[in-house]
């Protein structure tokens, strides 16, 4: 999914003219920020989990605004659960605390406005 979604931004702003070049970094951010909430979506197994942190680290380099962001911490504690704990200890630890582990609330950090 990510490569197609790369090359259809690529294509895109391959067309474009220069006055709309400065919207590729907001797009590539918007599209890894997508990318990790899919990834976190349900109880993903450990390659899920790793793709989830590549994303992240995707996402604050194309928009560094989001690592002042709360929900960073959230997808953080969740990737770090995920990856340190067995799935079913993790999976016992996440339903109890679900306002922690909600990690839905990234995809308000995308960006509609540059």
């Amino acid at each position: 999914m990510e490569a197609g979604c790369l090359q259809v931004i690529e294509r895109a702003f391959a067309a474009a003219p220069d006055s709309l070049q400065y919207l590729k970094k907001h797009s590539l951010a918007n599209l890894y920020k997508y990318l990790i909430f899919k990834a976190l979506e349900s109880f993903p197994q450990r390659p899920q989990t790793l793709a989830a942190l590549r994303f992240l680290g995707h996402a604050l380099r194309h928009d560094p605004s989001l690592l002042l962001a709360k929900v960073t911490l959230k997808v953080l504690f969740k990737i770090i659960l995920l990856l340190i704990l067995p799935a079913p200890r993790s999976t016992a630890l996440l339903n109890r605390f679900p306002k922690l582990s909600n990690t839905s609330t990234i995809l308000g950090y995308l960006r509609t406005e540059p």
